[in-house]
């Protein structure tokens, strides 16, 4: 089980990163558009924390998309 929620974790950082390089965003542009610290992103980005449904709703506003896309991937494929 622990493994599982780790690769969870690594699944929704990889997410995050794909969406905020789409958009071109910086590390310190995302903190800055979601209100969070610079080294959360980078903290979620590499699957390090686990990330809040508060703060990956901010997240994905920021980034223009869906919690969705963030937690099971772009279905618009």
């Amino acid at each position: 089980m622990v493994k599982q929620r780790e690769q969870l974790l690594k699944t929704i950082g990889e997410r995050v990163k794909e969406a905020r390089l789409a958009k071109g965003l910086s590390h310190v542009q995302l903190a800055n558009e979601a209100e969070i610290a610079v080294s959360q992103v980078w903290r979620i980005e590499t699957g390090k924390v686990n990330v809040t449904v508060v703060t990956l709703f901010a997240i994905a506003e920021a980034l223009d998309v869906r919690v969705t896309d963030l937690l099971v991937g772009n279905t618009k494929n």
